[in-house]
């Protein structure tokens, strides 16, 4: 007897997968991290954040009001934009980090 073993995407948090969504719903936003256990930093970025559109990636140094001042990795420079803005820039991203909710279960 031979048995097909399939890869099941899972939230590394709480364990969610495409079949058992969390109460309430969710949505990846990452590759193993839901959206009921994370913060999308295409959205809603926090210090340390990185996003990437094609082949620049931006990192997020701070968020003040509604202005994002960030950086690139590896470069003395840094640069504003207003959140409606980065949102914009960020929905075409190619890859992303964001740290879990902090009261998120485990």
């Amino acid at each position: 007897m031979t048995f097909t073993l399939t890869p099941v995407r899972c939230c590394h948090v709480c364990g969610c997968t495409e079949t058992n969504a969390c109460a309430g719903g969710c949505w990846w936003i990452g590759p193993d991290l839901c959206s009921a256990c994370g913060r999308d930093s295409r959205q809603n970025p926090a210090h340390g954040d990185r996003v990437t559109v094609g082949t620049e990636t931006r990192e997020v140094e701070r968020v003040n009001g509604d202005q994002v001042i960030y950086s690139w990795p590896g470069v003395v420079a840094v640069r504003t934009l207003r959140l409606a803005a980065w949102r914009a820039w960020a929905a075409n991203a190619t890859g992303w980090t964001s740290e879990p909710n902090k009261g998120a279960a485990a």
